[in-house]
């Protein structure tokens, strides 16, 4: 598997500013490198994760299963990947029980 390096981590995190607790979206899975850095900075919280690209989120999950962090946060949902387009943003987190959001 080759490896993911996000682009403008550091950036998109200091912009974000995530914090223990927040509620983060993450509208575009991709690789997940900007999830798994947000999914870090979130303890106690949640990442909602999407892309409309299923082959991504199956790229993501192969990734998660020799991950622990990953493979804890699916378990314990703290972080929902969600098959869909960051147009159906209200719908996903609604579906998801989410009425505010800390950062997108």
């Amino acid at each position: 598997m080759t490896k993911h390096i996000p682009v403008l981590l550091q950036e998109v995190i200091e912009i974000l500013n995530p914090k223990n607790g927040d509620t983060v979206v993450d509208a575009t899975l991709g690789g997940g490198g900007h999830t798994r850095a947000i999914l870090k900075r979130v303890s106690g919280g949640r990442v909602i994760a999407l892309d409309a690209d299923e082959s991504a989120l199956m790229r993501f999950r192969e990734y998660a299963d020799e991950d622990a962090f990953i493979k804890q946060a699916l378990t314990d949902q703290s972080l929902l990947l969600v098959h869909e387009n960051y147009s159906s943003l209200g719908r996903v987190l609604e579906q998801a029980g989410v009425d505010r959001c800390d950062a997108i």
